[in-house]
């Protein structure tokens, strides 16, 4: 997006991690307090600072591959980190807000744990009384357990939403004028949301690859995955209600180029372009093509999955195309 208003874009903080803890690249903290903020304008003139950092929750530090040394700065406190350099956002700039993704995969990743968790614990307990469960008691413990997790899942999603709300609502009080929040797309209809494991009595006789869940299957993870995305959403959209905001609708968007990806320009919408041996979004690269998939340099422009979840740069692309319409429809730009 940047590139398409003649804008740079850098990084305000670029490291790894170590055993030893984090080493940064770039300077950290406050290193000008009071300073002009940088400058992200709606034509080619200056340059846009990202403070966004991949893996991130919205306020939980324990970010995708925070215990093994990610960066994972919360949004919280990445707009923190902002203010204590900048003090302030400008008029003139161009503030963009994406987030809760990760939020809600650890929640539906905690359901799973937590399900199995009072199964096994039940079943435990009833084995050292002498009185094993029988699969009926251990059905009805499951069912239980799932609705207590969802709720669970569920207040916790909500409760993210929130918070980013609060965010943005601090970015309006500390000066931002332009601020557009996009809505998050539905993980369910992502390779990772699609291949998640299927919990019918038996799965579809001829499934397509990588496609088995279903998610209007109340039965199937997908379905609450793409619920948590909609309590996300529905969340957020209510607490920015009557805010001086502009919302980018994420979920419908996606869900556009499921349903006609050759008005896209896609002509692959359910495999990842990377292999699946790369270990890490961050490895996959022009580089690591899933060539048993039939992935190669000359049809990465026609694919929309990089990976699991994160779209390729022609995804992104038509991202930046939809912000960029959004904005000239919002009066932001010509």
């Amino acid at each position: 997006m940047a590139k398409s208003m003649g804008l740079g874009l850098t990084p305000n903080l670029i490291g790894y991690g170590t055993a030893q803890g984090p080493v940064y690249l770039t300077l950290q903290g406050p290193t000008s307090p009071g300073a002009t903020p940088p400058f992200c304008a709606f034509s080619g003139q200056g340059s846009c600072t990202n403070f966004a950092q991949g893996g991130s929750m919205v306020s939980n530090p324990n970010g995708i591959g925070h215990s093994t040394g990610a960066l994972t700065i919360p949004v919280t406190q990445q707009v923190q980190n902002y203010l204590t350099q900048f003090s302030t956002f400008t008029s003139g700039q161009l503030i963009t807000v994406l987030a809760g993704n990760n939020d809600i995969f650890t929640a539906l990743g905690n359901v799973s744990a937590q399900v199995t968790q009072a199964v096994t614990q039940a079943m435990t307990q009833a084995a050292q009384a002498g009185t094993p469960l029988t699969q009926a008691q251990i059905a009805a413990v499951q069912q239980q357990a799932t609705s207590q997790a969802v709720a669970v899942a569920q207040a916790t999603v909500g409760a993210a939403a929130d918070q980013l709300a609060g965010v943005v609502q601090n970015i309006i009080a500390k000066g931002g004028q332009y601020v557009l929040v996009y809505t998050l797309p539905d993980s369910s209809v992502t390779p990772f949301g699609r291949g998640l494991p299927y919990t019918g009595a038996s799965p579809p006789a001829a499934p397509p690859a990588g496609y088995v869940c279903n998610n209007q299957d109340p039965t199937q993870p997908c379905y609450l995955l793409s619920n948590l995305v909609q309590v996300f959403n529905q969340r957020l959209t209510n607490d920015l209600q009557g805010q001086p905001v502009k919302m980018l609708d994420g979920f419908a968007l996606l869900n556009q180029e499921m349903a006609n990806p050759s008005q896209f320009g896609f002509t692959n919408t359910t495999t990842p372009w990377c292999t699946p041996a790369t270990t890490s979004s961050l490895l996959c690269n022009v580089n690591t093509p899933f060539t048993a998939a039939g992935a190669t340099s000359a049809n990465l422009s026609t694919w929309l999955f990089a990976d699991s979840v994160h779209p390729t740069p022609a995804g992104y692309q038509v991202i930046a195309n939809a912000t960029l319409q959004a904005m000239k429809g919002f009066g932001w730009a010509q």
